[in-house]
């Protein structure tokens, strides 16, 4: 018994098995970016220092008073101007281009607040921008504009290269 298939019914057969495959190499490929991005996280847990790491500690000498005059003391004039400042920050992530809105309060070169928005259209990118943001005030504030420099917060590694490149704007923007 000869089993005959018409045109129509091989190309619709054909079509089925690309969309099965197309569908089986999308899966593929999304699940391996939450593995690097889980191996990313696992790495940045091995190499953060721990917060019970404490230095040696170093022995009391008294130290000899020297008979010289009291240094006067000299103002330094702030290399930024204070006030609020705004800048996006954009960053391209394995999703695609993605942003972040930075505010920065300065108060004599010295980061006093900041607040971040995320602008993600990728929802593993949102979850990245959201721990990012829910660390980021611990990791600047307080801090020199100039003293900044981020490579990971909170595992998140690429949210960082928006908020820098948004600070680098900002500094253009305060430059007293």
């Amino acid at each position: 018994m000869e089993h005959s298939k018409n045109p129509t019914q091989k190309w619709i057969a054909l079509i089925i098995v690309i969309v099965l495959l197309g569908g089986l190499i999308a899966f593929m490929m999304s699940r391996r970016e939450e593995a690097v991005q889980e191996e990313l996280v696992a790495v940045t847990e091995q190499t953060t220092p721990s917060e019970n790491t404490q230095p040696a500690p170093v022995p009391e000498q008294p130290t000899p008073t020297p008979n010289t005059p009291a240094a006067t003391p000299t103002t330094q004039k702030s290399s930024y101007k204070d006030g609020t400042y705004s800048a996006t920050g954009n960053y391209v992530s394995p999703g695609g281009s993605e942003s972040v809105l930075v505010t920065v309060v300065l108060k004599d070169d010295v980061v006093t607040d900041v607040m971040v928005s995320g602008n993600a259209n990728n929802p593993t990118s949102k979850n990245w921008q959201a721990r990012f943001i829910s660390n980021i005030k611990a990791e600047v504030v307080g801090k020199k504009l100039d003293d900044i420099q981020l490579d990971v917060v909170s595992g998140s590694s690429l949210t960082p290269v928006g908020f820098m490149d948004a600070l680098a704007k900002i500094k253009v923007q305060a430059k007293a």
